[in-house]
């Protein structure tokens, strides 16, 4: 509207300066009275100019006014008009320093004062800008007591914001007639034209875990931005969360459901190694001596502060189950449940402690173990229970800065949920990568998911290490670097490097008697985008298999 109004009043103006600029021409029969005709002329026709015409109808308005005798006459409905086409359509300035006048009127009085100078030269110069002058000041002052009808309340959409979303306040602004709205918080600023009833949805700031306080101050503009009017100042509270938080929340709901196989004596199998030693095996440390040689490595390097808790947590949940399994320096190594009842051809994926030696070497061909399940375990597993297959998730700890790590561990832990929503009693080997040492578990999901719960529960979102790769390179020109004997000298070391850790972890893997094929995934940050594209290709040149989708696989049970 305001648009419509501005370019109907500045085409009557130039239609009427035309008009007065030929009947002076007429009357007074002078050259000069041309120039501005033509100036006015050339900027109509061509398109580019067009937006220029008000500041020549402003300048032909001084003319007019000197010209002739009567031309101080002929210039008053244009100073009276001319504020309304000169002004700003928009705020550029900082409103919360101004009062009652708006951006447009205290434009408008810069011209002002600067074209107050040509008094010097004719002091009827100063009659126009007079007229024009109480335009502003009456329609400032009108507008002024007419945005006092306008009404604001902001609520939120949500008082807890997952960290990574966006948070929003809504804004129900009801206006009889069409007014601007300035919102101001923070080094923001937003600005919207409203009538009649409007809600307006306003993006707060989410850029850190916690509490956030903003101050929301909003201003009122009339149509012209003549007039301003503080409407009001608002404290919005919200909280942001980690998605962490939410995940754990959610991993909290589903484990309530399953107290019943949560109770059952522990089957989780576990081991650590460190990558740092020269040849890494999973089944070097076990049970309690593994837990005492990692406690003393946390308190070795306690300077890192969230390696050391996470660390810490990890042991005191693996301490608890070796306590309760009852058996010094191992885990239950259950693979098998019931009575022997017969045996059958080996298929990929079979434990090799499952495999019939004796009918394997009679037979020529590998043979494995059947058994019978027993009654808790049919009932856990169902009438049905498939063997499917054992996949192997493996999750490195490493981020650049903490934001990143939130979106590592919720990814984590849901896939690992997706897992074990499909079936709780489902067998999966958990790989976690924690700075240089190597946790392995294995077990049903519901048993790892639960204490994978009771560790991030109590230990805070922190960055271990601020690592950032060089340079993400595709998954071929990383295989293609690999396989040349040559490699260019600037990757050569950081590509020796990240192989031997590959090797060191699928050594690792391999260990813990997890014998391909086998379906894997990776999760990991993007930092580290160079080190697990060559962890994928080493696995799979062993016969692993990678898969993006593994939580819709049929499982181990």
């Amino acid at each position: 509207m305001l648009r419509r109004n501005k370019e109907i009043i500045q085409w009557l103006n130039f239609i009427y300066t035309l008009a007065s600029l030929t009947y002076i021409l007429y009357v007074q029969n002078s050259v000069l009275v041309i120039i501005p005709l033509l100036t006015l002329a050339i900027f109509s026709l061509i398109k580019e100019l067009r937006s220029k015409i008000p500041l020549i109808v402003y300048a032909s308005m001084f003319f007019i006014s000197i010209a002739i005798n009567e031309g101080i006459y002929i210039s008053i409905p244009l100073s009276i008009s001319m504020p309304f086409i000169i002004g700003k359509d928009s705020f550029v300035d900082d409103v919360r320093k101004q009062f009652i006048f708006g951006p447009s009127a205290l434009q408008i009085f810069r011209y002002f004062i600067i074209s107050s100078l040509l008094a010097l030269v004719n002091p009827r110069i100063l009659i126009p800008i007079a007229f024009s002058s109480n335009t502003i000041i009456v329609y400032a002052i009108y507008s002024y007591i007419k945005l006092s009808k306008v009404r604001i309340e902001i609520s939120l959409v949500s008082d807890t914001v997952t960290w990574g979303e966006k948070a929003f306040a809504l804004l129900s602004v009801e206006t009889p007639f069409e007014a601007n709205i300035v919102l101001y918080y923070g080094v923001n600023k937003n600005s919207y034209t409203v009538k009649d009833k409007a809600k307006i949805n306003v993006e707060l700031p989410a850029n850190h875990v916690g509490r956030h306080y903003i101050e929301i101050y909003v201003y009122a503009f009339d149509d012209f931005f003549f007039s301003s009017r503080f409407v009001g100042r608002y404290l919005v509270e919200y909280n942001v969360v980690p998605l962490k938080r939410r995940i754990l929340e959610v991993v909290g709901g589903y484990l309530t459901e399953i107290s019943d196989i949560l109770s059952l004596p522990p089957t989780i199998e576990f081991s650590i190694a460190q990558l740092s030693e020269e040849f890494p095996a999973a089944t070097k440390a076990r049970g309690k001596e593994a837990i005492k040689n990692i406690m003393e490595y946390i308190r070795r390097f306690r300077q890192r502060a969230y390696l050391g808790v996470i660390l810490e947590e990890l042991m005191k949940a693996l301490e608890e189950i070796t306590e309760k399994m009852g058996r010094e320096g191992y885990g239950y190594r259950k693979s098998r449940y019931g009575e022997y009842t017969g045996s059958r051809p080996y298929t990929p994926g079979d434990s090799l402690k499952s495999i019939h030696w004796k009918k394997s070497v009679s037979k020529g061909t590998l043979v494995v173990k059947e058994f019978s399940s027993s009654a808790i375990d049919e009932s856990l597993l169902g009438s049905g229970g498939s063997e499917g297959i054992e996949p192997l998730i493996l999750v490195d700890l490493y981020a650049p800065n903490i934001q990143e790590l939130d979106k590592l561990i919720y990814s984590f832990l849901q896939l690992y949920l997706k897992i074990f929503k499909r079936s709780p009693t489902s067998k999966v080997l958990l790989v976690l990568v924690v700075g240089d040492i190597v946790i392995s578990l294995r077990g049903r999901s519901a048993e790892i998911l639960y204490q994978l719960y009771r560790v991030f529960v109590k230990t805070p979102i922190q960055t271990l290490f601020n690592y950032t790769s060089l340079h993400v390179l595709g998954e071929n020109k990383v295989v293609e670097l690999l396989k040349n004997v040559k490699k260019p000298k600037p990757l050569a070391i950081l590509l020796l490097n990240n192989e031997k850790f590959a090797n060191n972890l699928t050594k690792i893997i391999i260990g813990n008697e997890f014998i391909p094929p086998k379906p894997f995934t990776l999760i990991y940050s993007s930092s580290l985008n160079l080190r697990y594209t060559i962890v994928k290709h080493i696995l799979s040149r062993y016969g692993f298999i990678y898969m993006d989708n593994i939580e819709f696989m049929n499982v181990r049970k």
